[in-house]
């Protein structure tokens, strides 16, 4: 886990983090300052996901022996490697069943749709098509269609994972304006209901 600090002498914040056993410190050019904290706060934990995802360079963080601040650039992952890191942080939030809900969300519908894509590349068009696809996508052991709801649930995981995705490595999202798919009542629902309406 990273920390930030602030260097007496000249009163500037600095990141504190371990990579590989090794311990790295850098001077930033930034006061302290609450609003500097927030800033450098967001820059560590690009740096934590990435040492997490296994995609750190840390060569590009300490490009010279003496540089007079960190050089953070907008990094991306694979879409797998994202979600994985996503699902663990959210596993403390998320009561058990949930959890295996979304797991298996992941695992049996987004994974094999985006797996190993740059979940920067993902686009809009990208996302339309796979829906697009799961309205043709039977349920597991089932010949019956997804429903509408069930789609909606998919999607809606997917929104997520890209819009934390988008926060943390500074792209602008493209899940946007798209809505849920309309739930439509089940006949033998509608039947009752004008069975009702007839008896009264």
């Amino acid at each position: 886990m990273g920390s930030i600090r602030t260097r007496q002498d000249s009163e500037r914040l600095m990141i504190d983090f371990r990579y590989q056993g090794v311990r790295y410190s850098q001077q930033s050019t930034l006061l302290d300052t609450a609003k500097n904290r927030h800033i450098l706060a967001r820059d560590m934990k690009k740096i934590e996901a990435e040492i997490e995802l296994g995609i750190l360079d840390i060569d590009r963080l300490f490009p010279s022996k003496s540089p007079n601040e960190p050089s953070f650039t907008c990094e991306t992952a694979r879409f797998d490697q994202f979600a994985r890191l996503w699902l663990s942080e959210k596993q403390v939030e998320w009561k058990v069943a949930h959890y295996k809900q979304v797991s298996l969300i992941i695992n049996e519908y987004l994974f094999p749709a985006f797996g190993i894509a740059d979940i920067k590349s993902i686009s809009k068009d990208n996302i339309l098509k796979f829906r697009e696809s799961l309205s043709n996508t039977h349920g597991r052991g089932s010949n019956v269609q997804l429903s509408a709801s069930r789609i909606n649930h998919i999607m809606s995981t997917l929104r997520q994972i890209l819009t934390d995705a988008a926060e943390l490595y500074e792209f602008k999202s493209v899940y946007k304006n798209i809505k849920a798919l309309r739930l439509t009542k089940p006949t033998i629902q509608l039947e009752r209901s004008r069975r009702n309406i007839t008896q009264r």
